[in-house]
């Protein structure tokens, strides 16, 4: 297994040095915020889209762990070895998943730092980084299976296109929903209020467990995809 993740992140070392260079633009930002603006629910509102932004464009790379390997020889050659497609699913899903521990470790850093320059953990957005990092698991977690199944390229836009379809979701909301909060007073106040709300928080509290539970099932849907998707490699 050690092996096969070493290929793993060199073969991925580009977007590595992407992501690497994102996660030093967030922080940097998030960083530069706290520190003019000072502890605020403008402020914490901000550093959470930009961490959620950082792990958003992060599950946005997952294809180029697979591009390398789309391959028919290699494919047949995994296949062969002792341990099999097992191992080599197993490890790409060892790999995103490092990947985002690693993220979601800088963003704690990051995070503790503002406190710092904050004087304050009142602002703290380390409670919503545990929420995007499962949102990434999940992300990954949907469409791994479809790059497994179609390719790369296939895969990445139907992956695409889910967050398009989320995203117009959402707009509808804001359309025909209940945007109350923003005619207040105080919008960003009471949206962070809102955010932090019991019964919000509850519902919020179960997204770790079923980000889990749902990469597990990728997996086993990935593995049992692995055979059927090399027929479309050259």
């Amino acid at each position: 297994m050690s092996g096969l993740l070493y290929k793993n992140f060199f073969l991925y070392r580009i977007e590595l040095i992407v992501i690497g260079v994102l996660q030093i633009i967030c922080s940097f930002t998030v960083i530069l915020n706290s520190a003019q603006t000072g502890g605020s629910e403008e402020t914490m509102l901000l550093n959470m889209i930009v961490h959620f932004s950082m792990f958003f464009l992060t599950s946005l790379f997952d294809s180029g762990l697979f591009a390398n390997d789309e391959k028919r020889v290699a494919t047949c050659f995994a296949i062969s070895t002792p341990k099999g497609a097992k191992s080599q699913i197993q490890s790409k899903y060892y790999t995103l998943l490092i990947v985002n521990l690693a993220v979601l470790f800088f963003c704690f850093v990051t995070d503790v730092i503002c406190c710092v320059i904050m004087d304050s953990v009142l602002y703290s957005c380390a409670s919503f980084m545990i929420i995007f990092f499962s949102f990434s698991i999940i992300l990954t977690a949907f469409g791994v299976p479809f790059i497994i199944r179609f390719g790369s390229n296939n895969g990445g836009n139907i992956k695409i296109s889910t967050v398009g379809v989320l995203i117009l979701l959402i707009g509808i909301y804001l359309l025909f929903g209940d945007i109350s909060f923003f005619m207040a007073d105080d919008p960003v106040a009471e949206l962070m209020k809102l955010l932090t709300a019991e019964n919000v928080m509850l519902v919020l509290s179960f997204i770790p467990y079923a980000a889990i539970i749902l990469y597990y099932i990728s997996y086993r849907i990935s593995l049992a995809l692995y055979r059927k998707g090399a027929e479309n490699y050259d």
